[in-house]
């Protein structure tokens, strides 16, 4: 994983082993019989997003409160 430190340059960060992920699931079908889905993005840190393709509608996200849960 590469990041930017506050000057600028570039540092190399270990990826976090975790439950971090992408998951894809069927969201419904439009009138005219186009199925839509739900992609689910989790990140290491437990934050869980839940997106729809169309103009990447957020319809869910969680994130930890400070003290994780």
């Amino acid at each position: 994983m590469m990041s930017c430190s506050e000057n600028g340059s570039q540092t190399t960060e270990e990826p976090v082993a975790s439950k971090a992920g992408l998951e894809k699931a069927s969201f419904g079908t439009l009138s005219n019989g186009q199925e839509v889905d739900i992609y689910t993005l989790t990140s290491s840190t437990g934050i869980v997003m839940k997106v729809t393709p169309f103009g990447g509608i957020i319809t869910s996200l969680k994130t930890p409160d400070k003290n994780g849960e």
